[in-house]
């Protein structure tokens, strides 16, 4: 199984949570197997009241296994996308349409951070 900390640096993750305002969180990153996520490439598990969460992310060895996947596996981009979870998590989504709406706005803004980080600085 590969390494969480070769997977997704320390540093990713203080720089998402910074950027996010979720400094205040206790957040760690855990590797899994695709069948302990449910066939899906990331999970994450918050407690509000105590502000912790565990973002679980799907071996890299495993893409193969995914089925429909429409893109390559981008360990980064399944992290902001569990990131995001946490602030929007009192948005329940009621009914299948709503879950597919939810999913696409944070994959929406996903791509828009994902898009901003890469983005060079202007020089002043």
């Amino acid at each position: 199984m590969t390494d969480t900390q070769a997977l997704i640096p320390p540093s990713t993750i203080t720089f998402w949570q910074e950027k996010l305002r979720l400094m205040d969180w206790q957040i760690t990153v855990e590797v899994h197997r695709l069948h302990d996520l449910d066939g899906c490439m990331g999970r994450v598990e918050i407690d509000h009241h105590m502000r912790i969460a565990l973002i679980k992310l799907m071996d890299p060895a495993d893409e193969p296994a995914v089925p429909n996947l429409l893109y390559p596996y981008r360990p980064e981009e399944v992290l902001v996308h569990e990131l995001l979870h946490i602030p929007l998590a009192d948005w329940v989504p009621d009914g299948e349409a709503e879950e597919a709406n939810h999913e696409w706005a944070i994959n929406s803004l996903v791509g828009a951070l994902m898009g901003l980080k890469q983005e060079p600085s202007p020089q002043n």
